[in-house]
């Protein structure tokens, strides 16, 4: 059985953003271009996306969501429990993505800084 959500929501920009607000995360457009890099725009395949999971959340392996607003609602758990409350800038927050690990590659921050998100 496909559950409700997945029904009424298709993944998109517009609607990661939707589930970001709705879930109260913080510098939800910085989500939006994370979730545009890590799963090519929700058009990857072989990656964590095939399990709902938008941002690469990873333990041992790729974790796994019944839908991809499940996905989004672990970001905002995931927030909630490792980034600093004093955090209040978009530019601390990408420096917090780089010092706790997220933001592996190289490159990540600028190429998440680059993203147009286009509100499909």
């Amino acid at each position: 059985m496909i559950p409700l959500i997945a029904k009424i929501f298709f993944v998109s920009t517009c609607n990661i953003y939707f589930f970001a607000i709705k879930y109260e995360i913080k510098f939800p457009e910085i989500v939006v271009r994370q979730f545009i890099l890590e799963t090519g725009n929700g058009g990857c395949t072989n990656c964590s996306f095939d399990g709902n999971n938008c941002f690469g959340f990873y333990t041992d392996h790729y974790l796994k969501f019944e839908n991809f607003s499940e996905s989004v609602k672990y970001y905002k758990q995931f927030q909630d429990k490792y980034m600093p409350k004093t955090i209040c800038t978009e530019s601390e927050y990408y420096n917090w993505l780089i010092n706790y690990g997220y933001a592996s590659a190289k490159n990540y921050v600028p190429t998440l800084k680059n993203i147009n998100i286009k509100w499909n």
